[in-house]
């Protein structure tokens, strides 16, 4: 199936490509969420699991990638921020051994 927004004949055919490639998607993160546990086990305190400059730098390089493809850095980050905040929930959920961060008390 072709690639190019202006090559396809109808409709059905531009969602079948979109299907393809969903499916593409899925195997890819599937990939990442294995990586995402292997990481998690060397993880022992919560802010090494939020990583917070790691998370900002893997969103700023999907985005700078986006724009050198021609696509939109700004929706690309937009989701690459989306599954990284998603990645970081599972890992607290199933992955890492440090304990939860808790908020500061409140100040009398």
């Amino acid at each position: 199936m072709a690639d190019s927004g202006d090559s396809y004949a109808d409709l059905a055919e531009v969602r079948a490509a979109i299907d393809d490639l969903d499916a593409d998607l899925v195997e890819l993160l599937v990939r990442r969420q294995r990586l995402v546990r292997a990481a998690g086990t060397f993880k022992r305190t919560d802010l090494e699991v939020q990583a917070p400059d790691r998370a900002a730098a893997v969103v700023a390089t999907a985005a700078a990638r986006a724009e050198e493809a021609g696509g939109s850095g700004e929706l690309i980050g937009d989701i690459y921020r989306a599954m990284v905040d998603s990645f970081i929930a599972y890992e607290r959920r199933n992955v890492s051994s440090a304990p939860p961060s808790t908020p500061p008390a409140p100040n009398d």
